[in-house]
């Protein structure tokens, strides 16, 4: 009964990723994404560098800072930008 449940929750995990995949491609390619009402909080950090450079490994260590390396806390989700949000999706996500 555990393995089903934590098969069905990783299942679950990846559908929302693929979901929040398709939502962020969606955002980011129409005029309108660059327009949101996003307002960075005092708290907020921006991970930026150059494409293809390696920002999704850096937002997985800043995530790891973020939650002090908890592993629990740190692994709990399926694609890095549920928790790592692009600033064009963080509305979306309701962060």
């Amino acid at each position: 009964a555990e393995a089903a449940r934590a098969d069905a929750e990783a299942a679950r995990k990846h559908e929302l990723a693929c979901e929040l995949l398709t939502l962020r491609n969606l955002l980011i390619s129409t005029p309108a994404s660059v327009e949101t009402r996003f307002v960075p909080a005092p708290s907020d950090v921006f991970v930026v560098g150059y494409p293809r450079c390696g920002t999704t490994w850096v937002s997985q260590i800043v995530h790891a800072l973020r939650t002090g390396a908890e592993v629990e806390k740190t692994m709990a989700f399926g694609e890095i930008s549920e928790v790592v949000p692009w600033d064009v999706q963080a509305e979306a996500c309701g962060q």
